[in-house]
This record gives structure tokens, C-alpha cells and sequence, in this order.
């Protein structure tokens, strides 16, 4: 990725696909060592990710088991689609773009100490 610093922050998805997240939103964190934690903002994500140039891609994740209202459980799904394959990203500003626009992933910096996913 661009440059561990921002590799080492936790950013909250502000929307999938164009639309707003709702509360309780996800939240994603991309270590250095390749490791992706977060939270679908009903169930709790861990994997790895491999970044080549301006693309990324998420393996290996797993997910806790954990029944949401249905429009939770819609967002969840909607983030986790945006997750498979290789995706394009870019960093700038304090965002993160993840995918297209249609179909991908806009976050922002979560603000120290709002978020914790590890």
C-alpha cells in the first residue's frame, strides 16, 4: 500500500456504493503485516490483504456470527461484496477508496480512540 503510516489507521466506511452507512458503522484497519481486522457494524471481520501497485485484495476473512436488523445485516452484506476481488484503491486527504464508485467502499479516518476494532 501507499505507506505503512496509512496502513496503520482505523477508517470508517462512510458508504457503499454511493450510499451512506448507518450507525453502527463499519469500521476496516489494514496493518502493515497484511492483516485486515474490522467490524460489518453487526459482526466482527479478520483476514489478510495483499496490495500490488493501486489494487488490493482481501482473503482469507472471517467473520463472527452475529444476527443485525435487517438493514444491518443488508449493509454487511453490501460491504463484504465490495470486499471480493481484486479491487482497485487510493488513499488522499484522509479517505480511503476501495472499488468503483457504484459498487466500492469510501472511508474516512476514524478519530483517535472513537473506534476500536483490533
Amino acid at each position: 500500500m501507499s505507506s505503512p503510516a496509512q496502513e496503520s489507521h482505523t477508517w470508517v466506511v462512510e458508504a457503499i456504493g454511493g450510499v451512506p452507512t448507518t450507525e453502527p458503522r463499519p469500521a476496516i484497519a489494514l496493518g502493515e503485516d497484511g492483516l485486515i481486522t474490522g467490524t460489518t457494524g453487526v459482526n466482527r471481520l479478520v483476514g489478510t490483504y495483499v496490495a500490488e501497485d493501486d489494487r488490493i485484495k482481501v482473503e482469507g476473512m472471517g467473520l463472527t456470527r452475529m444476527a443485525g436488523p435487517p438493514a444491518a445485516m443488508d449493509q454487511e452484506r453490501r460491504l463484504l461484496g465490495a470486499l471480493e476481488g481484486w479491487q482497485s484503491f487510493r488513499f488522499g486527504n484522509g479517505r480511503l477508496q476501495i472499488g468503483p464508485a457504484d459498487t466500492g467502499l469510501v472511508c474516512g479516518l476514524a478519530q483517535p480512540g472513537s473506534t476500536s476494532i483490533t
